[in-house]
């Protein structure tokens, strides 16, 4: 009922943050390949000493490496790989050519993972990167408004930014800013 120790909805508009977005999509991107047969039957095996944080699951339907710089520092490291040869990063859906399993090395920035299997997968999500500029200077637009049905809405930065997560789909987008003419597109 309406007692102070109910649960509580969640805060929606959280979303319309875009690095709790982000974190939103990677986290239900990880539930789903949670129930793959690797991470439910696969054997894992780890090396989490140290900043560089490694993770790899093998099963003959898909190998896995995971890999997380856990440090507030760039790092170069090699995540390890189970075989040589194309590789994809879950996140990006980027092919990975490995050629050195033990020791091809990657740039990590601060707190970065990445997540990279044997198997193509579709990916989880993409990042799309508006940019609004003004029509005839085509300077950057600040604090537009920036409504992407379904996915929440955002105000440009100074630069004129805005980015959104969003799955493969027909989207409808709004802009609106005080003394311009509101735009709708599909």
């Amino acid at each position: 009922g309406g007692e102070r120790t109910a649960p509580k909805p969640p805060h929606w508009d959280y979303l319309n943050v875009y690095e709790r977005e982000r974190l939103n999509r990677v986290t239900t991107a990880m539930a789903k390949l949670r129930k793959s047969d690797a991470f439910r039957l696969g054997s894992f095996n780890s090396d989490l000493a140290g900043k560089a944080k490694k993770i790899w699951i093998s099963h003959p339907t898909m190998d896995i490496t995971i890999a997380a710089n856990m440090d507030v520092y760039d790092s170069d490291f090699a995540p390890g790989f189970s075989s040589s040869g194309v590789w994809y990063d879950y996140f990006t859906g980027e092919e990975v050519n490995i050629s050195n399993p033990a020791g091809q090395k990657f740039h990590f920035g601060p707190g970065e993972y990445r997540l990279f299997t044997n198997q193509p997968l579709p990916r989880p999500f993409f990042t799309l990167n508006i940019t609004v500029l003004e029509d005839s200077t085509q300077q950057p637009l600040p604090n537009v408004d920036i409504t992407l049905t379904p996915w929440g809405e955002r105000l440009t930065s100074e630069s004129g930014n805005a980015s959104f997560t969003v799955l493969p789909q027909q989207l409808n987008m709004s802009l609106a800013k005080q003394g311009y003419l509101p735009i709708d597109t599909t």
